[in-house]
Parts: C-alpha cells; structure tokens; sequence
C-alpha cells in the first residue's frame, strides 16, 4: 500500500506549506496564543498574536506587507483567521490518522482514502464540534470562515467586525463544502465578480485582483438564484419547444402514415374524371360526326336545286343558239319572218338567267375546331407541384435607382403573382442571414425602386400559383454607388427693402448642389419658372426687379440625378422702387407724390442693357404709361411721364393735356421736388419719338 496520501485537500495544503507560516517570525501558526493567527482587518493579511504584540505602537499596526495601517482597541479583538486554523486542524487531524492506521491496518481499506471515514458499518457518525470552543455540538457553518460553530461563540466571534458579520451561516447538518480560492488558502469561493464573470473569496474581492472591483462584487448565492432562474426559464421554453415539437412530429407521423391511403384515394379521383372526360369527348365526337353529314346532305340538296334552277335558263339559251343557227342559213323572206320566234326564245332565256342566285352556294360545312383553349384546360386540369423559381436577368443601379428584370414561369399552374424581396448588405459576414424586405407584389417581370443610401443591395424573387409559393431564385446583388439626394425644404423667406433672401434645408450626401427656381406673376413669361440659383449654398439673395407675387422652389441634385421639387414659397412684392441704383427711400414720398399709383415694372435699366438709343427702344417701345428716370454727372435727377408710347417713328405723338410731363425731382444741392412741367401750349407736340 502505497504512503503517498490521496487526499486533495490535504495535498493542497502541503504545497502551501509557506501559507502556514508567520511573514515576521517564520513560525508556524498554531491554537498556542502567542503563534495563534490573527487578521489585520484593513489589509487581510495574517500574522501572529505575539509579532502583532510587538510590532504594534498604540493600538496600530502598518502591515509589514503592505504597509497597510490597521487600527484596533485590543488584540482579542482582532479576528481569528479561522479559515487557516480550520485547515490546522485537518492537517493535525490527518497526521494522528496516518500514524493509528500504521497500527491498525484493518480500520479502514486501501480503497477509502478518507482516513476520517471508516468503512466498518458498525461506527457510528460522530456530531461535529465546534472549533472555537472544542466542547460543545456545532449548530452552523460559517462558508466565509470556513468553521463549525455553537451558538455562543458564532455570537461572540462573527459580531467582531462588519465583514465577519457578512458571512453565510447555515446549519451543521447541511453544510456543502465549497470550493477554495486557488490564490487564497483557505478562503472559500462566497463572492462573484460581475467584471470579470468569475467566483472570487473576500480576500480577492478586497485586496487581490478584484480589489478595484468593489462595486461590481455580489455574493455568489445571489448569482447562483440567478442563474437558478435563467437556467429555469430556459428548462421552461424548452419543455414548451419540446412539446410544441413533439405535436408537430406526432401531426407529421400521422400525415406519412395516412398519405398511402389518401395517395390511393388521389389517384382513383383523377381516373375518375378522366374517364368522364374521355367519355364526354367521345359522346362529342358522334354528335359532331352526325352534325357534320346533316350539313353535308342540306349542302348537296341546296347545290342539287341551284343545278335544277341553272337548267331552265341553260336550255333556252341552247334552243336560241341552235335555231337562230338554222334561221341565219335560210332564204331571205323565211329568215325575216323567224326574227319574231328567236326573240321570243331569248328573252325567255335572258329572264330565266336574271332570276338564277348570282353565286353558288358554299360547298363547305361551317365547324368551329379550334381546341386551343380546351388543350390548356386539359392541361391546367389537375396541376400538382409548385412552380420553379424565376431567375433574375438583369439588375442595375443609376443614381439610386435600381431595376430589376426577372424571367417569367411558365408551368402547368398559372403563375398569378411575383414576389421582389430586398436586403441591406451591411455586413460581409452576413450576407446569409440578411433580413429580406418585400417591395413589389403583382404580375410584372421588372420593378424601379429607389434607394436613400451608399451600398450594396441584394435582390431574390419567387412565384405563387394556386398550389404555393416556389422557392426564391438566386440573390443577386448591385451596388449603388450613389443615390438621388432627398427633397429639400424651404425654410425661410425674407424681405427686406427690395431684397428678397430664400433659405432652404441641407440635404446629406456627397457633392450636392441645389437649384433655386423663381416665378413672378406679372412677368411676361409668368408661365415659367427661371432659375435664378445654381450651387451648393443653401440660400441666395436678389433684388426683385418687378413687384407682383413671387414664386420660389429648390430641388437638389448630384452626379446629374435631381431630387423632387420642395413645396412652393410665396413672396408677395408691392413696389419694386427702391431696387433702383439712381433712386433712394429719401425719394419715396416725391415718387408717391407724382405716382399715386406706383405699381411700376422695371423695363430697361442703362447700367445693366446698355446706353444705347437702340437699346431702349428695344425695351421700352409699344409700352405705356412710361416713366423714365435721369441722372446726370452732375448728380442732377430728372424724371419723365409719358402717356402714349414710343414706336421710334422719328416724329412728334399728341397727348391729352397733363398726360406728360418732366420732373426735377432732385438737384445738385440736394433738394427734392414733385413739381411737374407741362407742355400746354403744344398738345399735338406732346412726345417727340426719336
């Protein structure tokens, strides 16, 4: 028999032999007071009562370890680490053993490595002690100090500190020993880590790695209840999959077991029918055969009766022939007086041939044998099986937009719709489980959908019929490399002076411009809208030339791809006067004063269509009332009223008095006026259209 002892914890505690051993005086601990172990509370570590004695000044101690001050009011209260005595113990325990089975070979077999078990059926258990006071029956188990204790000395020893107060006590008699900390020795695993997710002992979650985890530390019975629980529900739904399973194989038995007489039944139903409908076909078929001689006799009868009606007229016309051949070699008294008997006899003949039917009557029997639809209803009769699945031809993407193109299915059942599905390729390693989208459900064999984003789109389509879906066609993937920008929106529409400033929403996307568009309602081509904006800016400011209402739209555009219009803007302009680089608002009220009813459009402006004469009577002829603004070098500004138009005539136009005038509505001194100059004397002289 082998001496090597098999015991695990005792192993366990031989390789940590240094763990037994005061840090200071290197002597082994011990239940004697002055090697008995005691615990520094703030830092965990273990020293013995006399190195505690006389290292301490004032009731405090900085650990030798880790310099770590611990502060008490006596040594007793400083706690025991019981953990370390408990495993003394064994260890005490576990030498006697060996040496009384040296003795006593026969108290226990080579198969019972637990020297503290015997295999005699006649000894008893005894109760476990408590290890504190060595003479009563412990009542608990603390699992933190890893200790049997009586009731008194569980009160006396875990009311020490607030972490031996911590600790889980549960009765003696059903204590479950718990793993130990491989780090720690002796300390049992109590704590969880929810950090790291493993088992940790108080010294880890306190002073080893864990120390920096304090807020994420739970007792392990809390995460065992959890884990209880989890592991529960999971018991639960599967015992509900497990059911619902079982039912299904059970529904799927019963279908194999019945599809042999269900399949017998199937096919004597369609012998059924296809003998009524051979028998229906042949019952057609004589009826069309007797059908068919019926109109073959009525046609003959009818020929027959026309040849009787031809006859009459036929042998007249023979009998003119012949006699008239007989008159013509006569003499010349019998001929002349045979004429009246021939005429008689043709016009006998012509009579009888304008009452015979033009046209023969038809030779053919009129039946309709076109069984084209009654092959496909044959055909279609009876169909089993789904349809094959479509195959996708094309796929193509143009600024967002893609068309797909698929082949349609021609089988046995007709095919009543399509189904186009669509996926995001976002992953590379998810192209299986990509979460298809169906966007097109009808009868045609190509869709345009447009997309909002950059990337790769996947593509599958299928058919249904009136026995099912067929299975989906291959994916077919397009990238779209850009897409069509997303309708803008006016935000805001401000006026100030004549100055009107249109802003707009920015659109996300690569190289987006917009393009504002303008519509005025007094313009001459008030029917069209004028771009007026083009760039990536999203707003602009002008100067209305004209009043009236204003109209404005923007839509945004990239790589030659627009995006739909945004919603109209309106603008409503009363007077446009003040646009004018010669007038100013310190002219307004003159300008109200000589045009009451100032509702002006801008025709021609010199600095912006040219000094030329020409120039203005391309603008401004056939038009009237006119009113026409000056400014000299001088600054000298002079105003002119017409009420008839120029037509560049070269001549002088009359006018109704006070219908023309000149105005000097602003001086070298600055002065303004409303005074008007008229030319009374010479009405007929009123405007000289040169």
């Amino acid at each position: 028999v082998s001496t090597q002892s098999t015991w695990g914890p005792f192993n366990r505690i031989i390789e940590m032999e240094p763990e037994f051993e005061c840090r200071i005086c290197l002597e082994s601990f011990s239940r004697v007071p002055d090697r008995f172990p005691r615990l520094l509370t703030s830092c965990g570590h273990t020293l013995c009562t006399s190195c505690i004695g006389k290292t301490a000044q004032n009731n405090s101690l900085l650990c030798p370890l880790c310099r770590v001050a611990t502060t008490f009011t006596a040594l007793s209260a400083l706690p025991p680490n019981f953990t370390l005595l408990n495993f003394i113990d064994q260890r005490s325990s576990s030498s006697s053993s060996s040496s009384s089975s040296s003795s006593s070979p026969s108290s226990f077999s080579a198969g019972n490595p637990n020297p503290d078990v015997t295999t005699t059926s006649t000894t008893k258990k005894k109760k476990q002690q408590c290890g504190e006071c060595e003479s009563s029956d412990a009542v608990v188990y603390c699992r933190g100090c890893d200790f049997y204790f009586c009731d008194g000395c569980d009160e006396k020893c875990h009311s020490q500190s607030k972490s031996s107060q911590r600790h889980e006590r549960v009765p003696a008699s059903k204590n479950v020993k718990i793993p130990i900390c491989r780090y720690h020795a002796g300390s049992p695993l109590i704590l969880f880590c929810l950090q790291c997710e493993q088992s940790v002992c108080i010294v880890c979650s306190q002073f080893g790695g864990h120390k920096g985890h304090q807020e994420k530390i739970v007792e392990l019975k809390d995460i065992v209840e959890q884990t209880k629980s989890s592991v529960q529900s999971c018991i639960t739904s599967s015992k509900n999959i497990v059911i619902r399973m079982e039912d299904l194989t059970q529904k799927v038995q019963q279908n194999v077991d019945g599809l042999d007489d269900h399949g017998a039944s199937v096919e004597s139903a369609i012998n059924t029918t296809c003998d009524r409908l051979v028998n229906t076909i042949n019952n057609r078929r004589g009826m069309l055969i007797e059908k068919a001689k019926k109109c073959k006799n009525d046609i003959l009868e009818n020929l027959q009766q026309y040849s009787r009606e031809l006859s009459i007229p036929l042998n007249q016309a023979r009998q003119v022939v012949q006699e008239g051949t007989e008159v013509l070699e006569m003499a010349d008294v019998p001929l002349v007086d045979s004429k009246q008997m021939i005429q008689q006899i043709y016009e006998a003949a012509s009579l009888s041939a304008g009452s015979v039917r033009p046209d023969s009557p038809p030779a053919t029997i009129g039946f309709q044998l076109n069984i084209d639809e009654v092959i496909s209803s044959i055909n279609n009769f009876g169909v089993v099986g789904v349809p094959d699945a479509p195959r996708i031809k094309s796929c193509e993407a143009i600024c967002g937009k893609i068309t797909v193109v698929w082949s349609s299915v021609v089988c046995d059942a007709k095919v009543s719709a399509y189904s186009l599905e669509m996926a995001v390729d976002g992953d590379e390693e998810k192209k299986e489980n990509a979460n298809f989208v169906e966007i097109y459900n009808g009868d045609q064999t190509t869709h345009t959908t447009f997309v909002k984003h950059v990337g790769v789109y996947k593509f599958r389509v299928r058919c249904n019929s009136e026995v099912g879906w067929s299975s989906y066609s291959s994916t077919a993937d397009v990238e779209a490399t850009s897409v069509i920008p997303a309708v803008t929106r006016i935000t805001k529409c401000t006026t100030a002076k004549e100055i009107i400033k249109v802003e707009w929403t920015r659109v996300e996307g690569h190289s987006v411009n917009y393009v504002l568009d303008m519509k005025n309602d007094k313009s001459i081509s008030n029917a069209q809208f004028l771009e007026v904006y083009r760039g990536p800016d999203h707003a602009f400011s002008f100067s209305a030339d004209m009043p009236g209402n204003h109209s404005f739209r923007v839509r945004a555009y990239n790589d030659g791809a627009y995006s739909e219009y945004s919603s109209l803007c309106l603008v409503p302009m009363e007077s446009v006067l003040f646009t004018s680089t010669i007038l100013g608002v310190r002219h307004r009220a003159a300008i109200n004063t000589l045009l009451p009813n100032n509702n002006i459009t801008l025709l021609f402006r010199a600095s912006r269509d040219g000094y030329e004469a020409q120039k203005f009577h391309q603008f401004c002829d056939n038009v009237a009332p006119l009113w026409v603004v000056y400014k000299s070098t001088n600054n000298f500004i002079a105003t002119a009223y017409a009420s008839v138009a120029f037509t560049s005539s070269d001549s002088y136009k009359p006018a109704a008095s006070g219908s023309c005038w000149l105005n000097n509505l602003e001086n070298s001194s600055g002065t303004i006026s409303s005074s008007k100059y008229f030319n009374t004397n010479h009405l007929e002289k009123s405007l000289y259209d040169n």
